[in-house]
Formats: C-alpha cells, sequence, structure tokens
C-alpha cells in the first residue's frame, strides 16, 4: 500500500524537487555574500554590492516558498491517498479479523499510522534530501575557497555524524524500553479493571492494588532513568558538536593569520560550518526515524491483510474473564498460593494435561482478554480458579 503511493505521487515528487534543491544550493552560497561585504575596501564598493545582495536574499526566499509549498501540496496529496487506499482495504478484511480488534484500535492505529509515514517518511525525507545538498554545496564552496580546509571538515563531520547516529540509537532505545514498560502498565490496569467483578467475587482486590503500586512505582523509575540517559546524550552531543566546530575555526584561524584566506573568506567559511554540522545531525536522525518507520508500515500492512497469530475467542461470561498475565496468575488471583497448588487445581479441571504441554507451562501469558486460548481452556482454568478457593475454604 506504501509503495503504491510513493508510485502513484512520484512524478509530482520529483518535480517539487526541484525549487527544494535549488534553494539548498542558494542557501550555503549566502557565505559568498558575507565574503564579497567584508572584503569590501570601502563604502563605495560596499553600496555598489548591495543591490546584488538584496536580490540574492529575494531569490533565497523565493525558492523557500516554492519548495515549501510543493511539498505541503505532495504530501497533502499523499495523505489524501492514503486515506482512501486505507477505507478500502478495511472493507476487505473479514469479519472474523476485523472483530479482533476495535474499531477505535483501528482508526487510533492507521491515524497514528498516517501521522508517522507523513512526518517521518514524506516530511522527513524531503529535509534529508535538503540537509544533503546543504552539505554538498558547503563542501564544494570550502573547497574553492582553501583545499587543506575539506579534510579538517570531513574528519570533524564524519566524527559528529558517527557520533549522532550512536547517540540517537540509543536514545531511541532508552525511549522504546519505557513505552514498552508503560504498555504493559496500561495493558494491565485495563485487564485488571475489566476484571474487576471477577476480583471482587474472589477477594483479591487488595493483593492487586499492591501490585499495581508497585508496577507503577517501576514505570516512574524507568521515566526517571529514561530522563537522564537522555539528557547526558544530549550534553554529549553538544560536547562533541561544539568540538567539532572549534577545530574547523581554529584551522580556518591559521589559514587566515597565515594569508591564505582573507577576513571575508573566514567569515564565510564559519558561516558555511551550519550548513555541513547541524546537516549531519539531522541526517544520522533522519536515517534512524525511516528505521522505525519501516516497522510502523510493516505493522500496518499485516492489520490491513489479516496477518495475525491471534485467535478470535471472545470470553462471554464474568467467571471466565482472563487477565493479560500468565495461567498462574490467572488462577492464584495474586494471592498467595502455591505452585502445587495451582496444579493440582488445574488437574482437577481437566486442563493440566494441556497447559503443560504449553512453552511456558503454567507460567504461559494469556493474551489480552484470553485471545491466545480456546474457550474450553478457559473455562477449564477458570474452573481451576474456582476449585482453588473451594479447597483453601475447606481446609480452613
Amino acid at each position: 500500500m506504501m509503495k503504491d503511493t510513493y508510485r502513484k505521487n512520484a512524478g509530482r515528487v520529483i518535480l517539487s524537487l526541484v525549487p527544494l534543491v535549488i534553494f539548498g544550493v542558494m542557501s550555503p552560497l549566502r557565505a559568498c555574500v558575507i565574503q564579497v561585504l567584508v572584503d569590501s575596501d570601502n563604502i563605495g564598493e560596499l553600496l555598489e554590492k548591495c543591490p546584488i545582495v538584496v536580490a540574492f536574499s529575494l531569490g533565497v526566499l523565493l525558492f523557500e516558498w516554492l519548495s515549501r509549498s510543493r511539498q505541503t501540496i505532495v504530501a497533502g496529496d499523499m495523505e489524501m491517498d492514503l486515506r482512501n487506499r486505507l477505507i478500502h482495504r478495511l472493507f476487505s478484511i473479514s469479519e472474523d479479523q476485523f472483530e479482533k480488534k476495535s474499531l477505535d484500535y483501528y482508526l487510533s492505529k492507521f491515524a497514528a499510522g498516517i501521522r508517522m509515514i507523513l512526518e517521518d517518511g514524506v516530511n522527513n525525507l524531503y529535509d534529508m534530501i535538503l540537509q544533503a545538498v546543504y552539505v554538498i554545496t558547503a563542501v564544494i564552496y570550502l573547497l574553492c575557497t582553501e583545499p587543506l580546509l575539506l579534510p579538517v571538515v570531513a574528519v570533524a563531520g564524519a566524527g559528529q555524524f558517527a557520533a549522532s547516529c550512536i547517540l540517537k540509537r540509543k536514545a531511541c532505545f532508552t525511549e522504546e524500553r519505557y513505552t514498552r514498560a508503560l504498555e504493559d502498565y496500561l495493558h494491565g490496569v485495563r485487564s485488571v479493571l475489566g476484571g474487576r467483578k471477577v476480583l471482587r467475587a474472589f477477594d483479591a482486590v487488595k493483593q492487586v492494588l499492591v501490585r499495581q503500586e508497585n508496577l507503577n512505582d517501576y514505570i516512574c523509575r524507568e521515566k526517571e532513568s529514561a530522563s537522564r540517559t537522555l539528557y547526558g546524550l544530549k550534553a554529549l552531543a553538544s560536547f562533541v558538536g561544539n568540538g567539532a566546530l572549534l577545530i574547523v575555526l581554529w584551522s580556518s584561524m591559521f589559514f587566515a593569520v597565515t594569508g591564505r584566506i582573507t577576513m571575508g573568506e573566514l567569515a564565510a567559511v564559519i558561516y558555511s560550518m551550519s550548513f555541513v554540522f547541524k546537516p549531519c545531525r539531522k541526517i544520522a536522525d533522519g536515517i534512524l526515524r525511516l528505521k522505525a518507520l519501516e516497522k510502523e508500515t510493516a505493522e500496518m500492512e499485516s492489520l490491513l491483510t489479516g496477518e495475525s497469530n491471534e485467535q478470535a475467542n471472545p470470553v462471554s461470561y464474568p467467571q471466565t474473564y482472563m487477565f493479560k498475565d500468565t495461567v498462574f496468575n490467572n488462577v492464584a488471583l495474586y494471592q498467595n498460593y502455591s505452585r502445587d497448588q495451582v496444579i493440582e487445581a488445574l488437574r482437577e479441571a481437566g486442563v493440566y494435561d494441556t497447559i503443560r504441554k504449553l512453552p511456558m507451562g503454567v507460567d504461559q501469558e494469556i493474551s489480552e482478554g484470553g485471545k491466545n486460548f480456546s474457550e474450553a481452556e478457559l473455562q477449564g482454568i477458570a474452573l481451576a480458579r474456582l476449585l482453588l478457593r473451594k479447597k483453601g475454604a475447606l481446609a480452613k
């Protein structure tokens, strides 16, 4: 579906790149304007160059407006095409597949997916192309101004690019870990709230609330850890960027002092650095965003083609309500029962022979709503839950 959208709009995308590339070339070349202004010998020469400077600046403004306008139009057309394809594909999904997820789930998933495709896909690609043009133009200018500066800039830029990739990857991993922990917590909240009748019936509310409080504390600690890591990475990235800039600045000053470049060229070189180092960081960030987008589009395609490993097994009765947790915890309901007691209850309910063949046995996780178990297995687990309490009551 994504490929079809890109293919359909390929012509318009290519045409929209023309003003973008022109703007990308003109922006770094403002260094030439700075150079000629600084190197002016007198007021008269400076005034003579002013109309050229104004005309050049207006040209940059014009092509920036054209490039952004075309990008907005193309992105809007692609968004409209994506939404049309999505609504058509939704009607092709079988009823069984559609009922596995709620309508709200599909709507929120596709809204978030389209937004991510536009921001991390379409707009991100435009920005990466623009940043690449910045770097190429700035490097060519530096090569024409002072070839000996090129190796210094290349090493500094490559170092910053590599550092940005490493730091961004680490930051993404840290944020993803916190997001997964938060999702698990929210799934748990929804699960226990959905099964509150069962928890009340089996007097397990207190144990569940304590467990949720512990999980909440864990989430807060994960958030703190993620924030500390991200702040540290940002500080390190800033240190690397400033170090690279200082290296180039020192080298430029050396060439200026030795007379290899003029003061105007020195000012222009310093200005050009903003079109090398910052774009390198943005390109590194864009690459990681594209990789993250691949996962999102794959999930969307999987949903739209009806590919799923889950079985649609809606649970009809409150007493068979299953929490998103292990078989053991669904039987014990977080109360003080031993493993042997739970297994014995499952055996008496006639379901243990099936449970023990699972990869994790009684530690096998039941998905939300018990969709990865059959109705008979869920009834057996619910019966074991009841038998376990009856035995406990008789023992007392």
